[in-house]
């Protein structure tokens, strides 16, 4: 059982063969009969590697383990919301300054260090000249550009992106933090109800 299992562990089924036909002949055993169990705990292996890929992608979806913004699950309604705010104030230059020019957020309406931090330097960005933001990675890290990129991109995929939702968006988050929604969560299934209702929010904008 112990060859079987170190054979199954060979990523090529060629050379899986070739160590079968060793066993087989060093111990009088049949080829197939250990071929059989060799493929059994191969199956095995790469279903628990799916399922831990699996896992992993969920409470990466569900912000465990956010190096980049580790307050993201102290908060997670409030970090999503935050985040839909910046995307749209990263993608689109006239909402930059009607939040600005407006004060409709200041940096006291962001819960998270790291979602506060590129609220600052987008104001920095519109006081100072847009074309600052072609310079962020002189700042961020590239695991921070990453998570800069993703917001961008999450919002470009929702179709609705006019001035009503950014007004709605800010809305929300100042909702979401007088709701109290800033607790922590250390339920895995409580924080997907609560990702599930954001992305219901999300899909009536």
């Amino acid at each position: 059982v112990a060859l079987e299992k170190m054979i199954s562990e060979i990523y090529s089924e060629a050379e899986r063969d070739i160590y079968i036909e060793s066993v087989s002949k060093k111990f009088n055993i049949s080829f197939d009969s250990i071929k059989g169990d060799v493929q059994r705990l191969v199956r095995r292996n790469e279903a628990m590697r799916a399922k831990k890929q699996t896992e992993r992608v969920r409470q990466d979806a569900l912000g465990y383990g956010d190096t980049v913004n580790p307050d993201f699950i102290k908060a997670p309604i409030i970090a999503r919301n935050e985040e839909n705010v910046l995307g749209l104030l990263l993608i689109y230059p006239e909402y930059r300054k009607k939040v600005i020019d407006e004060q409709l957020l200041t940096e006291e309406d962001f819960h998270t260090e790291f979602n506060k931090k590129v609220f600052l330097y987008i104001t920095r960005a519109y006081v100072e000249g847009d074309e600052r933001l072609a310079f962020m990675s002189e700042e961020f890290n590239p695991d921070q550009m990453g998570k800069i990129a993703r917001m961008k991109i999450d919002r470009m995929a929702i179709g609705n992106n006019s001035e009503s939702v950014l007004v709605e968006s800010i809305d929300t988050l100042r909702r979401s933090v007088e709701r109290g929604e800033s607790e922590a969560v250390t339920d895995v299934g409580s924080l997907t109800e609560m990702l599930k209702k954001l992305q219901s929010n999300n899909n009536d904008n």
